[in-house]
């Protein structure tokens, strides 16, 4: 689909329009803050968008359609521009529920990841305390130790029965204060550690709870993208790649010309021409500069431009076709 000179000019007559009303929502009857044409200008603020020109079919109408590219400011569906192709937004029902849920359990995670890593000080603290009780244990059993030996050379071979066993017996009350100050040591940090491990490994089940809904959120967002061609033949996004891909490229189908194609099948108007400008502040970091008009985006435009572009039905896939008719033909035989 080509680029027409009327195609710019209804592009350059958007972006004068937006310079007019000083605000994006320019069809809309009361202004939103978030549109204003000022927001153009910041660091960040420029802009892709696109007009379509085609013929109404119903009235043969001359018609121009226009989108942006992504969001504006924050928001996918603003009055008088193209709405986003994929329905599960984030403004949507079901996108809000699902992301809550989502929400909640990195919230669940971040509290018990806390938890845990107090536990596990808590853990560290205590036996650094009762290490050091054991120690000056360790250093009072060794003192009375060598008291010992001194006592029982002083006794030399005068020594009684009663005095040896009573000897003995200190040193078996010394050795048994020094085992049950080491098992109060590992009962006290190990209750500590035992809750540190059970939170980790729920923290570990909650995170992979985590990926599975955001891996199921992305997918019926994708889910949600149907594109058209020019013959009228809609495809879901992930089925119109040429080449295929493994994984969608983030951004896909929300650029301004599928939004303007998507537009032109829902209102039957029939695209002739397309045209893309970047309107605001200029972004070298991209390579966009104001005024200038681009052509698709190579890595999430391109690949799905056959689709789109497309004037004939989809073919059949004879090879489907062929499989499907020799199990018929064996079954019979």
């Amino acid at each position: 689909m080509a680029r027409t000179a009327e195609a710019e000019a209804e592009a350059r007559a958007v972006a004068r329009a937006v310079e007019r009303a000083g605000r994006l929502d320019y069809d809309c009857a009361v202004a939103d803050g978030r549109f204003s044409a000022m927001a153009l200008e910041a660091w960040d603020g420029g802009k892709m968008i696109g007009v379509l020109v085609g013929t109404e079919r119903s009235s043969g109408k001359r018609v121009t359609l226009k989108a942006f590219s992504g969001q504006l400011f924050g928001a996918w569906r603003v009055e008088g521009w193209a709405p986003p192709v994929g329905e599960l937004t984030h403004d949507n029902v079901a996108y809000v529920e699902e992301h809550a849920k989502i929400q909640r359990l990195s919230e669940r995670i971040a509290e018990a990841e806390s938890a845990e890593k107090e536990a596990r000080a808590a853990a560290t603290a205590e036996a650094a305390l009762r290490e050091g009780e054991l120690e000056a244990l360790n250093k009072a059993a060794k003192a009375a130790q060598k008291a010992r030996r001194r006592a029982r050379a002083a006794l030399g071979d005068d020594a009684s029965a009663a005095d040896i066993e009573a000897l003995d017996e200190e040193s078996r009350r010394s050795k048994r204060q020094v085992a049950a100050a080491k098992q109060v040591i590992n009962e006290a940090t190990a209750t500590m550690r035992a809750r540190a491990d059970s939170l980790r490994e729920r923290i570990d089940e909650m995170k992979t709870e985590r990926k599975t809904l955001s891996q199921n959120l992305q997918e019926n967002i994708w889910d949600s993208y149907k594109l058209p061609s020019l013959s009228g033949d809609v495809q879901p996004l992930r089925d119109v790649f040429h080449p295929r891909v493994t994984s969608i490229p983030c951004g896909c189908g929300d650029c301004a010309a599928p939004k303007l194609l998507a537009w032109a099948h829902a209102r039957d108007v029939v695209p002739e021409s397309i045209a893309e400008m970047w309107i605001g502040a200029s972004r070298p970091r991209d390579f966009r500069v104001r005024g200038t008009f681009y052509g698709a985006c190579r890595d999430k435009c391109v690949p799905i431009m056959g689709h789109l572009l497309c004037r004939r039905e989809r073919l059949i896939d004879v090879t489907v076709v062929e499989r499907r008719d020799a199990g018929t033909n064996a079954d019979a035989s």
